[in-house]
């Protein structure tokens, strides 16, 4: 039984390695990408739906996705606020990495595990050792000393802060398939996503003045939109929130090499705090790891 369980914990934290990869090279493809945020959040959002809804149908999960919609309780208490909350997350993201702030978003980011920490051991009871008051101490005085460490928009890394770790605590207690919820999220959004789209890119600047390769740029953009978020939903069921927290600093670290390639720079404010913030990380991870196997053997 221990082993079964250490398997199916093994299995979810790849899986939410592989989406933190993800989402921390993505600004690698977006900014290949000659469109503006709003446009390519939406294109995101309702290419990904699509794709997803097709496949499920393929799948003959119809009725589950149909039951999801009709759980009253599920959708106003988990699905939708947890969309609302994700989807914010997901526009400002865009935004900032269309427009050279991808150090600012990083800081954020950097930040909100802090919050995922305290929801997991507030909210949920969750257990919690020295090393995670540890870590958290380090990321806070390192954020302290930093000064002005959220450089020239605060807003993108303020924003950032929360809405992954609140995403994170709607979806916690959702005993619906990953695949299922974040379908009926995205299906949600569809409406307004089409509506963008047909008041806003009209014309010269519609969908019909795109070329094969836009397009096909733009349903990548779909897939990196849904695989790892589908992974993060599979997964946050069955891992404590404050590993998934600490787990959340590979995707920023990601992105500031993202920005070096593009040209950005990191200010010598961010750079303390960085370094602050990775002393919590490695003392958190050791510690957890070494438990771990102690644990297991």
């Amino acid at each position: 039984m221990r082993l079964e369980k250490e398997e199916i914990k093994t299995k979810n934290v790849l899986l939410l390695l592989s989406c933190y990869i993800i989402w921390g090279f993505q600004p690698l493809y977006f900014n290949q990408m000659d469109v503006e945020a709003m446009f390519l959040l939406t294109s995101r959002m309702l290419l990904g739906g699509i794709v997803l809804f097709i496949y499920l149908l393929i799948r003959g999960r119809k009725d589950e996705l149909i039951a999801a919609f009709k759980d009253k309780d599920l959708m106003l208490k988990h699905l939708i606020p947890g969309a609302i909350f994700l989807f914010l997350d997901w526009g400002i993201y865009t935004w900032a990495v269309m427009n050279e702030h991808i150090m600012d978003s990083s800081m954020g980011y950097y930040v909100s595990p802090l919050v995922t920490c305290f929801l997991g051991i507030i909210l949920f009871k969750e257990r919690f050792g020295w090393e995670v008051i540890a870590g958290i101490a380090l990321i806070a005085t390192g954020i302290l000393v930093s000064g002005n460490g959220f450089s020239n928009a605060p807003f993108v890394s303020i924003s950032l802060m929360f809405c992954a770790p609140l995403y994170n605590a709607f979806m916690k207690k959702v005993n619906i398939d990953g695949m299922i919820s974040t379908a009926v999220q995205l299906l949600c959004a569809s409406p307004f996503c089409v509506a963008f789209i047909l008041i806003a890119r009209h014309g010269e600047n519609g969908l019909g003045s795109m070329d094969l390769t836009q397009f096909m740029f733009l349903f990548g953009a779909g897939l990196a939109t849904m695989i790892p978020i589908v992974f993060l939903a599979v997964s946050i069921r069955f891992l404590p929130l404050t590993l998934v927290g600490f787990m959340q600093y590979l995707s920023p670290t990601f992105s500031i090499l993202c920005g070096y390639l593009l040209g950005q720079s990191i200010s010598h404010d961010q750079l303390i705090s960085y370094i602050f913030i990775w002393v919590g990380v490695i003392i958190y991870t050791t510690v957890t790891t070494v438990r771990s196997k102690k644990e297991a053997s």
